[in-house]
């Protein structure tokens, strides 16, 4: 029996083959392997499915068993498919098995509709992964999205290196941390189902032999791509990565030809590609990627107005529809729908713990508006996703709050009114990712913020500055409060946004300063303002209410002004400052605020710090 049929009438004989030879033998690994790498028809996955079930009837294998659920699923057999894991629960309870039913079950959840539950099965069961095998169907879903250097990493890492690779690429997609279900895995189970429906590589001989016996070589050899093994059209590379297109909402209408992705959180807001039919060569209706526009629209977004390619014109277009393409290629992309989207905006800030963590607090801000007011109260839920720097969940917190509220001045002799909040946590140094999420509980609106945390190590020795808070009040309060520091009441604004006029108000900590001879605190403070349009005077008077001015220094666009400090010491390790300043004088822009410290009891070591802020009219 030939498993390596080749040409025009391959497709069919090559398949009634395999059906023959797993009845013979359902475990001969050849023909497995090339059987699972054809192209997926339905009614080919119903005669292999229904081979196994009458061997299943004789004999209950957990191999085949697998093999069947998967074949299912692949098909979309969904009812059946589940019909037969929860046979497969009955009859087997050995634990290596766990992982892959896992997987299965999440898959087949997933397509009936069971979103949350599928979810729990699917990454459960990357959990319960024993070896490298069980983990092989996890990376399938993913391989189509990953870069040559992700998977690269994947074949050189051991089992637990690839459990975090699997679980840190969902993390960071997460739409919303803190729900039941990581919809973007949702989205993703979509995506594949219909890709295997869609864009499936139909011709019967590969991809890379059509460019040999007469096709065109695209030159993108990453389109060539494989879903579980089974090659795609080049629709399916893009559709995977983007979904639908915003130019043809439904795929099913636009066979080949031109789509158009317009998404604010790809790099230039979108990119656009040409399909042509590639069923030329072979029968098929399959397309491949285009160079030329094919359609009236493909024409008129990357030649418009030309009427048609003139040979000038080639040259131009050719190389932008090749670097659209490597654009949509090296990206994915999903922009989950919030139906009432809060503005968030977060502001993380580090202080010394004098051990081997650091203070981290997460500053948050929302403007009031966006969160609904009932009996006087704003309830709103917080919570915090904590990750290592490959988005592996480290720890996370959660809980429901009422608003704290700070007023800011608009130019009109009004005020918005800001909801404050923060997170603190105690962390070793290291690099890490968060994940905020805010939820109105009294209405509908989610916000979601994510960033990299860069926490720096202080040590319980030698001169060091906390990072710099721009605030909307800093108090000296006796009241215990979540937002004191020493003694002070720090009421941040994370939107570093000021109205001209309003009060602008720095915290930070210095530690270590030394004792001079005489019991003091000894030591120079460097102000330093940036921006593009700076007035001497007006940052004198920015600064006006600090003492000790010793020296002036101007630049073409910073200002430094230099303060003489000397103080008690009082066996302090902290020296906590808090500053408020006078906007008035200082035109709309973006400025950057630079601190440094210098120690006139320790050999004048130094410690700097800068934050950053905008001033608006």
């Amino acid at each position: 029996m030939n498993l390596r049929l080749d040409g025009g009438d391959a497709d069919g004989r090559a398949r009634a083959a395999f059906h023959e030879l797993f009845r013979l033998d359902p475990f001969h690994s050849d023909a497995w392997e090339r059987w699972s790498r054809m192209y997926l028809d339905p009614a080919d996955q119903r005669a292999v499915a229904d081979i196994f079930a009458r061997q299943l009837a004789d004999r209950y294998d957990p191999e085949i068993a697998l093999r069947r659920i998967d074949i299912l699923a692949d098909g979309g057999f969904f009812p059946e498919a589940w019909e037969e894991i929860e046979r497969f629960r009955g009859e087997v309870k050995e634990e290596r098995y766990l992982s892959r039913l896992s997987y299965l079950s999440g898959v087949v959840e997933a397509a009936r509709g069971a979103e949350r539950e599928g979810s729990g099965y699917y990454f459960n069961g990357v959990a319960f992964a024993r070896s490298l095998e069980d983990l092989e169907p996890y990376y399938a879903d993913l391989e189509p999205l990953l870069s040559e250097a992700e998977r690269s990493a994947w074949i050189a890492a051991p089992l637990e290196r690839r459990r975090e690779l699997v679980l840190g690429w969902w993390n960071a997609r997460d739409p919303l941390p803190l729900s039941d279900v990581n919809e973007r895995w949702v989205e993703q189970q979509r995506r594949i189902r219909t890709a295997r429906e869609l864009f499936r590589w139909k011709k019967p001989i590969q991809k890379e032999k059509l460019v040999e016996l007469g096709g065109t070589n695209l030159g993108l050899p990453s389109i060539a791509i494989r879903l579980d093994g089974r090659p795609l059209d080049d629709r399916g590379a893009f559709y995977l990565r983007h979904g639908e297109p915003e130019g043809h909402a439904d795929p099913r209408t636009d066979a080949c030809g031109f789509w158009h992705y317009d998404r604010d959180e790809l790099p230039g807001g979108g990119f656009a590609v040409n399909f042509q039919d590639g069923g030329g060569v072979f029968y098929g209706n399959d397309c491949t990627f285009s160079t030329v526009p094919t359609t009236p629209m493909g024409m008129q977004h990357f030649a418009p107005g030309t009427g048609g390619l003139a040979p000038w014109d080639r040259p131009r277009v050719e190389n932008e529809t090749m670097e659209q393409a490597a654009l949509g290629l090296s990206t994915d992309s999903y922009a989950y729908p919030l139906d009432h989207p809060i503005p968030l905006a977060a502001d993380p800030a580090t202080f010394s713990y004098f051990r081997n963590d650091t203070d981290l607090t997460l500053y948050f801000s929302i403007p009031l508006p966006d969160i609904e007011v009932r009996d006087a109260r704003s309830r709103y839920r917080k919570g915090l996703v904590l990750y290592d720097a490959g988005w592996n969940e480290i720890t996370r917190w959660s809980e429901e709050m009422d608003a704290i509220m700070t007023r800011v001045p608009d130019d009109e002799g009004n005020a918005t009114w800001y909801l404050v909040d923060l997170f603190r946590v105690r962390i070793l140094p290291g690099t890490y990712r968060y994940a905020l999420q805010v939820e109105d509980l009294q209405g509908e609106g989610v916000g979601v913020r994510k960033g990299t945390l860069r926490i720096p190590r202080y040590a319980p020795t030698g001169l060091a500055l906390s990072d710099l808070v721009i605030s909307a009040g800093v108090a000296e309060s006796g009241r215990q409060s979540r937002f004191q520091r020493y003694g002070h009441t720090i009421l941040p604004l994370p939107t570093g946004r000021f109205i001209r006029g309003q009060p602008l108000y720095l915290y930070f900590e210095t530690y270590n300063l030394q004792r001079d001879d005489a019991e003091q605190m000894s030591f120079r403070v460097d102000y330093t303002i940036r921006s593009e349009r700076l007035d001497r005077s007006a940052v004198e008077r920015f600064f006006g209410s600090l003492k000790g001015l010793v020296g002036v220094r101007e630049e073409p666009q910073s200002v430094t002004l230099s303060f003489e400090r000397s103080m008690p010491h009082g066996g302090r390790p902290v020296w906590p400052e808090y500053l408020s300043f006078d906007t008035s004088e200082l035109p709309a822009g973006s400025y950057t605020l630079e601190v440094e410290i210098t120690d006139h009891a320790f050999y004048d070591r130094g410690a700097h710090g800068s934050a950053t802020f905008s001033i608006v009219d």
